[in-house]
């Protein structure tokens, strides 16, 4: 017979506190149940992405990352010991989604056998695609490291433009130090004005200069792969940021270069430089551990002035520090996580 018994735990998702019971006995698989509430189906995937390869940069393409909002009720994560595996099952979901319908969905990290095996956290949707029956054979994919399934009609666009901005005399009223905060304020700048608000509580985004030559911002991506975004906006700032994402850069998914030169004062300058290695790069197995090798940053004046940042956490965020990640089997598969720089 099982042993059942349920207790108050002190473990944490998040800033969720999570209930606990156990089911284990002669002949019966030893599994752990944690009681997390409501969740996000995009929140619960983050999380068992994180334990496979910590601060991976993960997301579901299109059309698939209508998932992320799937709300999951009541939602019972299971640490299931006899097989090495962390996930959920999820039944009667009754979601439809236009192109899916879902009756059902489970979502499973493990290590392969003896927990010494590759990573995954296999995803499988019960339900139907397009019309098509999958209840039986649900459609299912490893998401660290196999493409999202192919649906007819909604592959990525060529060239897809995202933003294309074009002004003169006019300058932003604060240079950000990054490109995507550069293509952030000139996107609000564009904005209708709140005529419930008042106008001087928030000040435009541009302002006028007459010293200011011509103004191009835009953001495009290409096959749903490349990501570019660039400024031009003589002599005040110059940018250019390329990522590379999805299956189609194969292992180069990940990769981040941006550069970006801000007028500082009439007589200095600076060039900041950030990269981020591709995640296959970037994250290092070893045995039951992993390393996250941090992002890069360089900033250089031009009166000769420099500086190097490994990842340091600003604001107590360690998503670009170096990371070490163990799991502990204490019986069941428990990550320890340290950040540093």
């Amino acid at each position: 017979m099982p042993i059942d018994f349920q207790v108050y735990s002190l473990l944490r998702l998040g800033n969720l506190p999570l209930k606990a019971s156990a089911d284990f006995g002669p002949g019966v698989d030893t599994i752990f149940k944690l009681q997390m509430g409501d969740m996000s189906l995009g929140e619960v995937l983050q999380y068992l992405v994180n334990l496979a390869v910590p601060d991976m940069d993960f997301e579901l393409t299109p059309p698939w990352d209508v998932l992320n909002d799937i709300n999951l009720r009541n939602l019972t994560l299971e640490v299931d010991v006899t097989r090495g595996r962390v996930g959920f099952a999820y039944q009667d979901l009754g979601v439809d989604l236009t192109f899916l319908k879902l009756t059902g969905l489970e979502v499973w990290y493990g290590r392969g056998a003896g927990g010494g095996g590759r990573k995954s956290v296999d995803v499988s949707l019960f339900g139907t695609l397009l019309g098509q029956d999958f209840t039986d054979k649900p459609i299912t994919w490893d998401v660290l490291n196999q493409p999202a399934p192919a649906v007819p009609g909604t592959g990525a666009a060529t060239f897809d433009l995202e933003y294309l901005g074009l002004g003169q005399h006019v300058t932003l009223r604060t240079l950000p130090g990054t490109m995507g905060g550069v293509i952030d304020q000139l996107e609000e700048a564009s904005q209708p004005i709140d005529p419930t608000k008042n106008p001087l509580s928030s000040l435009p985004k541009l302002k006028f200069d007459a010293s200011s030559g011509w103004l191009i911002g835009t953001k495009f991506s290409v096959l749903g792969a490349v990501s570019l975004s660039a400024v031009f906006n003589d002599p005040n700032l110059y940018g250019l940021l390329v990522g590379l994402s999805g299956p189609r850069v194969g292992s180069l998914a990940g990769l981040q270069f941006e550069i970006l030169y801000r007028k500082i004062s009439p007589t200095l300058g600076l060039y900041s430089i950030h990269l981020k290695l591709p995640d296959a790069v970037r994250t290092i197995d070893v045995g039951e551990a992993s390393i996250t090798l941090p992002v890069i940053d360089l900033d250089v004046y031009t009166n000769g002035n420099f500086l190097v940042n490994l990842g340091f956490p600003r604001g107590l965020d360690f998503s670009n520090s170096f990371t070490f990640q163990v799991i502990v089997y204490v019986p069941a598969p428990i990550p320890i996580v340290g950040a540093g720089t």
